[in-house]
């Protein structure tokens, strides 16, 4: 029997005997200290990572596995055994021709060089695209609408009788029956083609648009450096970085990391994060999530051939419509209903008195006044062209037409304004926003941080980079004071080592990195703002924090990640010291609230004052609250107090001292700077051993226990009963009896493994185990830390915020802050932009996460700023919001924003500082991060609202008129034809349907837009107004045709047709038909004029006269508008055959464009009738805002808590009633008259309709407006009034 080696934590080997070769446990990788030494442990026996070549499988020579093999690790399911025998980590990299540290080697233009070869071996990192549908697929569908398919088959019939008439004509020139058929048929291929090309570019917008938005970068290491790459430029074998928040964009396999944990929830279905690392899970999953932690791992699966890749190509489907597209569906069917109705009709009537007349002339047959029975079919197709024609005018196919034009125009311009839109609806749904909930940092500021003050040990300051770069010759010559056990003191560190430390801490407790940027060629640091503006200020200070980081002073043990939670990051260093033993030291960075609550002593070293701050503190000499308990800056303490000791000491972090901190911090924060805290603690070798080796040992491996006992908990004998599981993976579970496939012995023929059955959970546990622990962050930096120093970061407000923050109260949209800044740099800021005012609210996320339904409902409207929130405080806030009837906007950029970001109405996330979760979960990503964005997409969204209501206005007005004038005119005529013919009328459907669609479409909204409140989420489609207009245009060109039609022949001089009865009219010479058809041709174009005109109308759906403001902006409305004056110019003169026309002259040119422009002198006279007119008739003119409906949301909720008395609900009913907002001056602030029962009411500036509306309904909302009748449970340090 062969002696088994164990190694376990990295310790001396224990033997024991086995039937296997010698197999190890391997050391954490974050303590290995090489590739070779930290690797080795995986590898079979006899093998190291220089002579382990795995046999090439692919062909080609180059590497280890195909394709199919590396799939094979984890689909259809992670396969460890495969990964145990391919080598792990060391061997995938070895197959691969990869280093870890070096990663992929690159050419000139930062290209693989080998690229080429891993293309055509494994494949690119994108999915096959979609075969884009081609211009036939486009009129295969145009053609299978009912509608076109009617027109079709009748279209062929009438053809196919008017050749056969035809051929029976002797006369030639009388062989035309044919063209009305052939006519009928080519207007419909127009009109297909028409839809099938817009449909086909506004396909290759939206595919354009998609291919933008997947597109991201990742950090991944090639040529030793790290760098940021596309996910479309990822390879197999490449290595990338994990941190925080990433979205993982390939599969692999764990190379090294610390405390790494992944979502994969959204790629298995596992709810629980998964830890990752040797002794864990080894398989990085593509599609999942990084929760916690920082990793790096080999990739070894892209495109279709990762895990989420075969998702994705099993999920393509097409893009669900929008819900205005869905309503304009629904609106279509019901219009087209009504207008088969009115077809239905006129083909009856017209059957019926074709069938009368020509019985009373002689009835059917082949004599000499009879119709013979091709004439009977032709006329009967006639009638039925002319019902159908109805159908398809009647029918609006244009509405979903216009919105998807609107949508595609609006997120193609606004992918320039910096909105790149991920989910169609949010373009509609932001229009009507009510409440915009916004991030501070990279959003109302420009991201871009620079520490512009701060204090060395508590005395000596700094401010401005004259001083920062003075910083070293002001502090190094500092020497340690003495140690005074009375009082507590301990001998601090000289100047030098407390400059060295406090820099130590800013260059490794740090994930921020040197990157090259695409765009300029230049290396610039890449990472959080905060950690970027340490490393410039060490530098500025003379210090390299490239060499801290490669030098062997130090070296970084355990990192823990920045967690929005603890609001702090910490790193384990250990420090080799020159003068004496080396120790173990932990830094701490983060908000000063957060970090000194686990802070106990501090270091304070001699007053140093900064000239800069003290001639900046008597410019302001006046402000009272700011110099209230501060002693001035220039008033030198007395030497030997804390305030000024003689050396650096150590001391007690006291009362007295925190005051003082806390006058700092708070002197920071009234210069709107964002406040670091940096801390730290040390312990001896003998210390930190001595811990992790003992009570903290003990304390994970009891939390690994519990946890451990409470999954063996789950899963009971009942809960697994039915079940069929699969087996363990071969390389932990025994294989035969005897043997594992560790090669070590089991325990008879039980199937435990080896690890479980004869290792104690305290071997088991490494020490790379106990310090990724959450226990030992709480062990290390939950207490006993020392400050040493607190920076002021500033982030100046982005150019035009205050502006954006007003337009977007002008236009009734209330923004609040929410922010994790302490609550008196958020209000700084907040005052800055405009969105704090007097009367507002200011709380802090501690405090408003412990209010309760009754005291939220209170606060919440009057809420402008939300200080050291988290991102739980967040999705309270948002989730309350909408239940009081807001239209939820919301910001953010961290993973945990997350749920916020969902929940919201439209969810926009930052395109630059944001994770991929966040843009996951978002609507819209500001590719600027900037706030002004956010304005921008409320203007696209009314306008897409806008462009829909305008063509919706234009389209039902030729409807109604396009229906009544065939419908009278059919009837009245002798011939039963209409004064419009079928292709006449295709013609206008297609200036309906596609043109004017396009013209309305593509306008480009004003300013004006901001300058009204939001719609109601139950507000109608189509509003008073546009009745009117619709109703009135319609009216207005029935009109104008009828008394064409009936008094035309008197009024142009045809007195042959008139003589002959008009056109009731026996068809008598040739002379009265020709009239006859000028007079159909006049009609037609007078027709045709009035819907141009309309066009020029319909720009405006509101009351303004001035149609025509902002028309110079639309140059597409100009070309369209000329295409169709130039196509009906041409059709008039040239279309004699086709659109059965007649050539007219000046004068009734002249007559046809004087009918059609009277539609823009009615349509002035329309909107100056007062709405008071239809209210005092009883007509509802009132269009319901959105701040109505969150007033009677409010209502509805205060009536549910209230209950019981009937009597007092209509009281309150009544008093909702007189309480109605109808006056737009409401969002601008100032009064509002009542009736005498209520007094009159001062609103707050700037507040917002729904505030004050809820304000005065409610007794307990009313109380909490008065400064005398505040809650007095609340805490007066949370909130600001």
């Amino acid at each position: 029997m062969s002696e088994v080696v164990v190694q376990v934590n990295g310790n001396k080997p224990a033997s024991l005997k086995g039937d296997s070769p010698t197999k190890y446990f391997p050391p954490s990788p974050a303590l290995a200290p090489s590739l070779n030494e930290s690797r080795k442990e995986l590898l079979s026996p006899n093998m190291t990572i220089d002579n382990y070549t795995p046999t090439p499988a692919n062909g080609n020579g180059k590497f280890g596995f195909t394709k199919q093999e590396l799939a094979a690790l984890v689909s259809p399911h992670k396969d460890h055994s495969r990964l145990a025998q391919y080598g792990y980590a060391p061997g995938i990299m070895a197959g691969l021709g990869v280093d870890e540290n070096q990663g992929l080697s690159t050419a000139s233009g930062n290209v693989v060089i080998d690229r080429d070869i891993r293309l055509s071996a494994f494949g690119a990192n994108r999915l096959p695209t979609v075969k884009p549908k081609t211009l036939i697929y486009y009129m295969l569908k145009a053609m299978s609408d009912k509608i076109m398919i009617l027109l079709s088959i009748v279209s062929c019939i009438s053809l196919s009788i008017g050749i056969y008439e035809d051929v029976h004509t002797e006369i030639p020139s009388e062989r035309i029956h044919w063209i009305e058929g052939f006519s009928v048929m080519t207007a419909v291929i127009i009109v297909v083609l028409a839809s099938s090309i817009n449909d086909l570019q506004k396909d290759k917008q939206f595919r354009t648009l998609n291919a933008k938005k997947e597109d991201r970068v990742v950090k991944g290491v090639r040529n030793g450096q790290t760098q940021m790459i596309s996910i479309y430029e990822i390879l197999v074998g490449d290595i990338l970085l994990l941190e925080p928040g990433d979205v993982i964009a390939a599969d692999g396999i764990f190379i090294s990391g610390m405390g790494l944990k992944c979502d994969e929830s959204s790629a298995t279905g596992e709810t629980d994060a998964i830890r990752k690392g040797t002794g864990h899970d080894c398989f990085i999953v593509s599609g999942s999530k990084v929760t916690e932690g920082i990793g790096r791992y080999v990739v070894t699966g892209v495109g279709e051939s990762s895990f989420f890749g075969n998702i994705m190509m099993a999920l393509r489907v097409e893009n669900d419509d929008t819900p205005l597209q869905v309503k304009l569906d629904g609106l279509a069917e019901r219009i087209a209903k009504l207008g088969t109705s009115f077809a239905v009709l006129l083909l009856v009537l017209l059957f019926l008195k074709y069938v009368i007349v020509t019985m009373n002339q002689g009835g059917f047959g082949n004599g000499a006044n009879q119709e013979t029975g091709s004439e009977a079919a032709q006329q009967l197709v006639k009638i039925l062209l002319v019902s159908i024609a109805i159908v398809a005018v009647a029918v609006p196919e244009g509405l979903p037409l216009a919105v998807t034009l609107a949508l595609a125009y609006a997120t193609t311009r606004m992918m320039k304004d910096n909105n790149l839109v991920r989910v169609l609806s949010a373009c509609e749904t932001m229009g009507n926003a009510t409440t915009i909930c916004s991030d501070k940092t990279g959003t109302l500021t420009q991201n871009r941080m620079t520490v512009v003050t701060g204090v060395f040990g508590k005395n000596a300051m700094f401010e401005g980079d004259q001083e920062i770069s003075e910083l070293k010759s002001k502090i190094a010559p500092i020497a340690p004071g003495s140690a005074d056990n009375s009082a507590r003191k301990e001998v601090g560190p000289n100047g030098n080592e407390l400059l060295d430390t406090i820099m130590e801490g800013v260059a490794l407790n740090s994930s921020a990195f040197e990157g090259v940027d695409d765009s300029t060629g230049k290396t610039e640091l890449v990472g959080s703002k905060t950690e970027v503006a340490l490393l410039e200020w060490a530098v500025k200070s003379g210090f390299d924090y490239k060499k801290i980081r490669a030098g062997e002073k130090s070296t970084v043990v355990q990192v823990y990640p920045f967690s929005s939670e603890r609001k702090s990051m910490s790193t384990l260093v250990k420090v080799t010291r020159e003068n004496g033993p080396p120790v173990y030291r932990m830094h701490v960075k983060g908000a000063p609230e957060i970090v000194m609550r686990s802070c106990d002593r501090v270091v304070l070293v001699p007053f140093s004052p900064s000239a800069t701050a003290i001639k900046f503190e008597a410019s302001r000499a006046s402000d009272e609250a700011s110099a209230r308990n501060r002693r001035p800056l220039s008033e030198v303490p007395a030497t030997g107090s804390r305030s000024n000791p003689e050396g650096s000491i150590i001391y007690p972090l006291d009362d007295k001292i925190k005051s003082e901190y806390t006058s700092i911090i708070e002197g920071f924060a009234l210069q709107s700077l964002r406040t670091i805290c940096l801390a730290y603690r040390e312990f001896s070798v003998e210390e930190f051993n001595a811990l992790v080796n003992g009570p903290l040992r003990e304390k994970v491996v009891a939390a690994r226990k519990a946890e451990r006992a409470a999954e063996k908990l789950g899963n009971t004998a009942a809960a697994n009963e039915g079940l069929l599981r699969a087996p363990e993976p071969a390389f932990l579970t025994a294989t035969t009896p005897g043997s594992s496939a560790l090669g070590l012995p089991s325990s008879g023929t039980d199937s435990t493994s080896f690890v479980e059955s004869h290792v104690s959970e305290e071997e088991i546990i490494t020490e790379a185990d106990v310090l990724g622990h959450a226990l030992a962050l709480n062990e290390f930096g939950g207490h006993g830390l020392i400050v040493g120093s607190i920076v002021g970061i500033e982030d100046p407000l982005r150019v035009g915020v205050p502006e954006a923050v007003k337009a977007c109260q002008d236009a009734g949209v209330f923004v609040r802050m929410v922010t994790g800044d302490n609550i008196m740099t958020a209000k700084s800021i907040a005052t800055k932009c405009g969105i704090y005012s007097k009367g507002g609210l200011v709380m802090e996320g501690e405090y408003f996460r412990t209010l309760n339904d009754e005291q939220m409902a209170e606060m919440i409207p009057k809420l402008q700023v939300l200080a050291r929130s988290s991102p739980m405080d967040k999705q309270i806030l948002v989730s309350k919001l909408k239940e009081y009837g807001e239209t939820v906007a919301v910001t953010g950029d961290g993973t945990n924003d997350g749920p916020a970001l969902k929940m919201a109405d439209i969810g926009f996330s930052m395109g630059i500082a944001g994770t991929e979760v966040a843009k996951e979960a978002s609507s819209i990503i500001l590719m600027d991060d900037s706030f002004s964005s956010v304005v921008k997409a409320i203007l696209w969204g009314r306008s897409v609202n806008d462009a829909v209501k305008k063509f919706l206005q234009f389209q039902l007005s030729v409807n109604i008129s396009a229906v009544m004038i065939t419908l009278i005119s059919a009837l009245v005529d002798s011939e039963e034809s209409s004064a419009i013919t079928v292709v006449q009328l295709l013609w206008i459907n297609l200036i309906m349907d596609t043109l004017a669609a396009l013209a309305l479409a593509t306008e480009v909204p004003t300013n004006e837009l901001l300058q009204r409140p939001p719609e109601g989420k139950r507000a109608p489609l189509i509003t008073f107004r546009m009745w009117k207009m619709i109703l009135g245009q319609a009216f207005l060109q029935i009109s104008v045709n009828m008394i064409l039609l009936f008094v035309g022949p008197t009024f142009f001089g045809f007195k042959e047709l008139a003589a002959a009865g008009g056109v009731n009219g026996e068809v008598g010479s040739a002379i009265v038909t020709e009239q006859r058809l000028i007079l159909k041709t006049i009609i037609f174009n007078s027709f045709v004029f009035l819907q141009i005109f309309n066009m020029v109308n319909a720009r405006r759906i509101d009351s303004s006269i001035n149609v025509f403001r902002g028309i110079t902006s639309n140059p597409p409305f100009f070309i369209i508008f000329a295409i169709i004056v130039a196509s009906q110019c041409i059709i008039i003169e040239f279309g004699d055959i086709v659109f059965k026309t007649h050539h007219l002259n000046a004068g009734q040119w002249l007559a046809c464009l004087l009918c059609g422009s009277l539609t823009l002198p009615w349509g002035m006279m329309l909107r100056l009738i007062p709405d008071e007119f239809f209210n005092a008739i009883g007509i509802k003119t009132n269009l319901e805002t959105a701040h109505e409906v969150i007033v009677e949301k409010a209502h509805q909720i205060e009536m549910e808590k209230i209950g019981g008395h009937k009597t007092f609900k209509q009281k309150m009913n009544t008093k909702m009633q007189r309480l109605r907002l109808t006056n737009y001056n409401w969002l601008r602030g100032g009064k509002r008259r009542r009736d005498d029962e209520v007094d009159e009411l001062e609103v707050p500036q700037n507040m917002h309709p729904s505030q004050a509306a809820i304000a005065n309904h409610f007794p307990l909302i009313n109380r909490f407006f008065s400064p005398y009748g505040l809650p007095h449970s609340i805490n007066s340090s949370n909130w600001f009034i």
